[in-house]
């Protein structure tokens, strides 16, 4: 296959090409666990809407031979207003997913967030992308664990942590479910054969090995299920305002609470030393009930003023969506499912490729819009 950028665009212009793309590539039970959420799906369903049901109105007659699409988050400056979400267990999706899209985060010059529940260690990670990476981190049962992974992260150079907040226990998904994808897995004939007619997914898992826990796998006691261990410390486990302060306490670093949906949160997550909020529903994979983050934000945003930097995510898909994002008051987005595709899709050429379908369809609306710097694009064009 010919994977030059050029020919990648004419091929997969969009992220949805590539989810079609990745859905033929790569297991069912794989493609479900990326594309799917909890429920019913309304909530998935909810993100997409209220984000198609934003217009921009364009200005005329402005020059836009020159765009500035960087930022600054955190005191760095990025080359783009979008980075990658965390997406746990992306080595399912395709082996080395983490490593190809830190890689294409460095390369672009955005932050890429690692899962805790990743399938590489972070230590890995850091050397590709260095400070552009971030750590996200589910809080465990014992604090000694957490502990020690805020620490690997600050010695290896991580860039911001994220604290997930939104998980107080494992979701329904029906779709796993279906597909006995739980943890422990349980693998039956089904699982082997869906596995068995994807065989560039089946070679690559061949190669690289079982997608696992790599990241937290040190953790679980001798004699231990790791999956058993990653349910029990990380699936189940209590989360409090005291947690979050103490992590503040431990981390020197840019601190960023995952989940916020409600100003008061938001309120107590500044005061608890946040620096800055991801207004996430999880993408629609927690509470199928949930607001989206285009209807939270609004409120969050008068709640704390601008005493925090405020970031979404949940379900973005094209620059357009990134630039409503921004149209609405988001400093910052993130975007998970998209890269993931991307990966599925194209293997090695899919983070770079994502990447460059996000930032050319942000450099058409800017254009379309006529605003110049994304810095400037705000409720004015809504």
């Amino acid at each position: 296959m010919d994977y030059s950028p050029s020919h990648l665009m004419r091929r997969h212009p969009s992220i949805e090409d590539l989810a079609r793309t990745a859905e033929r590539r790569i297991p069912r039970f794989a493609f479900d666990y990326l594309q799917g959420a909890t429920g019913r799906e309304v909530c998935l369903e909810r993100n997409r809407a209220r984000l198609d049901a934003v217009t921009l109105t364009p200005r005329f007659m402005v020059d836009v031979t020159s765009l500035d699409l960087s930022t600054e988050l955190f005191g760095q400056r990025y080359e783009l207003p979008f980075g990658v979400a965390p997406v746990g267990l992306s080595g399912l999706m395709w082996p080395g997913a983490e490593l190809i899209l830190a890689a294409a985060a460095a390369a672009a010059g955005i932050p890429y967030c690692l899962s805790t529940l990743s399938t590489v260690e972070m230590e890995e990670v850091a050397e590709i992308a260095g400070s552009r990476a971030w750590f996200q981190l589910y809080v465990t049962k014992d604090s000694e664990v957490a502990t020690d992974l805020i620490h690997r992260a600050a010695d290896t150079g991580f860039g911001a942590l994220i604290v997930t907040v939104d998980v107080p226990t494992s979701s329904r998904r029906e779709r796993d479910i279906r597909n006995g994808l739980s943890l422990p897995p349980r693998i039956g004939l089904k699982t082997i054969y869906r596995a068995a007619i994807r065989p560039a997914w089946l070679m690559q898992v061949a190669r690289a090995g079982r997608p696992k826990f790599r990241n937290v796998a040190r953790y679980a006691p001798a004699g231990t299920q790791l999956e058993s261990f990653v349910m029990e410390q990380f699936l189940l486990r209590p989360l409090s305002w005291g947690r979050i302060e103490a992590i503040r306490k431990q981390w020197s670093g840019p601190l960023v609470l995952k989940g916020i949906l409600h100003p008061d949160d938001a309120r107590r997550a500044v005061d608890a030393g946040a620096d800055g909020l991801i207004v996430s529903n999880h993408g629609g994979r927690q509470l199928d009930a949930a607001p989206t983050p285009l209807d939270a934000l609004p409120a969050i945003r008068d709640a704390v003023g601008e005493r925090t930097t405020l970031m979404v995510d949940s379900g973005i898909m094209s620059g357009l969506d990134v630039a409503r994002c921004l149209a609405h008051g988001a400093q910052f987005v993130f975007c998970g499912r998209a890269f993931m595709y991307g990966v599925a899709a194209l293997g090695a050429a899919g983070g770079d490729h994502a990447v460059a379908i996000l930032r050319e369809g942000l450099k058409d609306i800017l254009t379309q819009v006529g605003c110049t710097s994304t810095g400037d694009l705000d409720g004015r064009w809504l």
